[in-house]
């Protein structure tokens, strides 16, 4: 029986080893107890040759809590759950590091193939030495949460995402939306003048150019992810948006990588 279940095991470090050094599930009998939510026959799903970039976000929760989950009826006996949570949560930080833009900061030369020979040895440990099966899952996921800090947080510059998020979507950046309205009022006037309204093009444009002139810094994470919308039907009370340009308007925020990993835009819409 013993040797049985040693043999068996064996698939599952196979699975184990493109998980969690690789980033790959393939799983079309659905026998592993990582799942994701696309269906087993899409290219999202199998990542066996190049990895994908699935920059959505399911439902009303970041990419990060929804793209894989714990199957937790599918997950051996001899797997804590704890254990299978970091499971998961190597294998996503994998892929979310081998999807970064920046490659200046990777896995090193030597990261699979030191944890390769640690996971194709500890089939034996799985079933007779539990804890030390659990002690190589804690390496593999000191090493990658390393890595993944320095891919997101420095190299994709988080911080600076989060920053100019508070400061032009939230309206941390007093003196920046002090200009703006200012230049919301030259801009009624103008169409005033000629008869017209102000289009959403000439808001966005007025938008841009302040942008530029008050924060240069902050042009690349923000011109492009925020937008200007007039609203087509008038709302039933009237909005301080309103005194602006003389008609309502919203702000938009497209939510792009990295911070799909910490909210959606059902979040910004709230």
């Amino acid at each position: 029986m013993t040797r049985l279940l040693l043999r068996c095991s064996q698939v599952l470090i196979k699975q184990l080893i493109a998980w969690t050094l690789y980033g790959r599930l393939h799983d079309p009998h659905l026998e592993f107890f990582i799942r994701s939510n696309h269906q087993p026959d899409t290219p999202e799903n199998d990542v066996s040759g190049k990895y994908q970039d699935p920059r959505g976000t399911i439902g009303e929760k970041p990419r990060w809590h929804t793209q894989f989950y714990l199957e937790k009826p599918f997950l051996p006996t001899l797997i804590p759950e704890g254990t299978g949570k970091d499971i998961l949560f190597i294998g996503k930080a994998v892929r979310t590091i081998r999807e970064s833009k920046q490659k200046t900061v990777d896995f090193g030369p030597d990261f699979a193939s030191k944890h390769l020979q640690s996971l194709a040895t500890v089939s034996d440990a799985l079933v007779h030495r539990p804890l030390e099966f659990a002690s190589v899952i804690a390496r593999i996921k000191k090493d990658v949460a390393s890595t993944l800090w320095d891919v997101v947080v420095m190299n994709e510059h988080l911080m600076s995402h989060l920053t100019a998020f508070r400061n032009f979507y939230l309206l941390g950046n007093g003196s920046f939306w002090v200009d703006f309205i200012e230049e919301c009022d030259e801009l009624r006037s103008r169409a005033a003048a000629r008869l017209a309204l102000v289009t959403e093009h000439d808001l966005n444009r007025a938008f841009k150019r302040v942008l530029r002139k008050t924060s240069p810094q902050d042009v690349d994470l923000a011109v492009d992810r925020l937008q200007f919308k007039i609203e087509k039907t008038e709302p039933a009370v009237s909005s301080l948006s309103e005194t602006l340009i003389g008609l309502p308007i919203r702000l938009e925020y497209h939510v792009e990588w990295p911070l799909d990993l910490i909210f959606t835009r059902n979040d910004i819409d709230k």
